[in-house]
């Protein structure tokens, strides 16, 4: 069976923790490299956990070229002194990482009933509904998906908020678009991530230039700035 994949945050702000820079001050791009590849494991393991076993400090030390020992010392100092990860016996752990998964399986769950929901309300409309051909019923279909964006007013809202003057939705993007609508996602989760956006300091400092049309058909976007409810910082960190 595929392995499932799933993305997690790095914000841009991580460096300046305290708890991050303390890391780096001692041991430079390896500490900072090799803390994020614990994180990494941590998010894929099945039990989000890390036992410190002998062929866990190889796997890193061959990824890293480091020796055994550095590594061990790399670790060793994240949990006890910089207390990024958590440890329990014979293994290791970060409670944000925890929270971060709980977070995304809330999201799953709530596009689950959304789409649920739909489901039963496009049966119901479909007993009303004379029985047409399938080519013909398709069109129809993708006729009605077309009318559920009023792309002019969506246009409209995002040149003003960014202080642009996009002209035209070319037909790719409104492909992506219409993709997030069949996840579940709503117009409205669109302009409440371009609306959050537009207040983010990175954003405004970069004078919007990564605000693009584009970057809000992505469903890591709304994610970001269409269902989280409050800022978080980083990810790994209690």
């Amino acid at each position: 069976m595929k392995k499932e994949t799933y993305y997690f945050s790095h914000d841009y702000s991580c460096i300046n923790d305290p708890k991050i820079q303390a890391l780096v001050g001692k041991y430079g791009a390896k500490g900072y490299g090799i803390f994020w590849r614990i994180v990494e494991m941590l998010h894929e393991d099945p039990e989000h956990k890390i036992y410190l076993k002998p062929y866990i400090f190889e796997a890193i030390c061959s990824l890293f070229k480091e020796d055994v020992k550095e590594i061990k010392s790399i670790i060793d100092y994240s949990v006890n002194v910089c207390e990024l990860f958590q440890k329990e016996d014979d293994y290791i752990f970060s409670q944000r990482v925890l929270d971060n998964l709980a977070k995304r399986d809330k999201i799953k769950e709530a596009r689950s009933k959304a789409g649920k929901k739909s489901a039963i309300a496009r049966a119901k409309q479909k007993t009303t509904i004379v029985k047409q051909s399938v080519t013909k019923e398709s069109k129809i279909k993708e006729s009605k998906l077309k009318e559920t964006i009023n792309y002019k007013e969506l246009l409209v809202y995002f040149n003003s908020i960014f202080k642009k003057n996009n002209r035209v939705f070319n037909e790719s993007i409104k492909s992506k678009y219409r993709s997030r609508l069949k996840e579940g996602y709503s117009v409205f989760d669109i302009r409440k991530a371009m609306n959050k956006a537009s207040k983010d300091q990175f954003h405004a400092d970069s004078s919007y230039k990564y605000c693009t049309l584009e970057y809000f058909s992505r469903s890591n976007t709304i994610d970001k700035y269409g269902f989280d409810a409050s800022k978080q910082k980083y990810i790994p960190t209690k």
